[in-house]
């Protein structure tokens, strides 16, 4: 499965054949392979997005908020989900503006709860609804 915007294409990464997949290569207009996003379901009511874009020079370029965007429409749309949520530190600002413009709201904050360079961090918890898009 192959979903595309104008800039990237999002190539599964799914071997099984599953119809409906949830992890993702980000692809280039060159087919060079810049980033991974998923969404992470093992465990949870509400399913976790990520997406990491690999180098620098593919950032600030607005590649990740066609991404996210793709990967919200097909979450609701074809996954069916109701809620999606994502995690990220507060120091990640660039990344928070992105999540905020499309659409994700900060849902709780959990204080010194993830531990990361040998120490306890704090992290945000952002989160869309079906709803919440449309309106958007």
């Amino acid at each position: 499965m192959v979903l595309k915007s104008s800039r990237v294409k999002l190539k599964s990464k799914n071997k099984n054949g599953d119809a409906l997949p949830r992890e993702f290569e980000i692809v280039g207009r060159d087919n060079y392979t810049i980033g991974a996003t998923s969404f992470v379901e093992a465990g949870r009511d509400v399913p976790e997005f990520q997406i990491i874009i690999f180098d620098e020079k593919n950032r600030h370029q607005g590649i990740g908020s066609e991404v996210i965007d793709l990967m919200i429409e097909y979450g609701f749309e074809s996954l069916d989900y109701d809620e999606i949520e994502l995690y990220v530190f507060p120091f990640e600002k660039n990344a928070i503006n992105v999540y905020l413009k499309n659409g994700f709201r900060i849902r709780r904050i959990m204080h010194q709860s993830h531990y990361n360079d040998e120490k306890y961090k704090t992290i945000f918890v952002m989160g869309i609804t079906k709803e919440e898009r449309k309106g958007f």
